[in-house]
């Protein structure tokens, strides 16, 4: 039975430094959040965390995709001073995204659900 992803794609060796330069990121630890800026999927939770988490490491924490919150979390991560820690990527191309995780430290879920 195939598995329905191409697990291949996920495995591929990506150089990260060249990676991160291309597309304008800093190569530091990188947390990954892949999904629809909504209320259920938790990402103010997540910004939240993230104003903890920059108190103890150099990290930043990725946002790919799009939502009805998008302005509401752009103004949240505004009004904590993480504009330097949270970048928010928009849509991504769906065949861009395995190496995005590829490059990536760590990928959350954080939906309250």
């Amino acid at each position: 039975m195939p598995m329905g992803v191409n697990t291949a794609a996920f495995t591929r060796q990506i150089d990260r430094n060249a990676y991160f330069q291309k597309h304008g990121i800093a190569n530091k630890l990188t947390i990954l959040y892949v999904g629809k800026l909504i209320e259920v999927k938790g990402v103010s939770t997540l910004i939240q965390a993230m104003n903890q988490v920059r108190a103890t490491c150099d990290a930043q924490l990725l946002i790919a995709g799009a939502g009805v919150l998008q302005g509401e979390l752009e103004r949240e991560v505004q009004m904590l001073s993480l504009n330097e820690h949270v970048r928010f990527l928009g849509l991504f191309p769906h065949d861009h995204l395995a190496d995005l995780y590829n490059v990536c430290d760590v990928v959350v879920i954080p939906s309250i659900v």
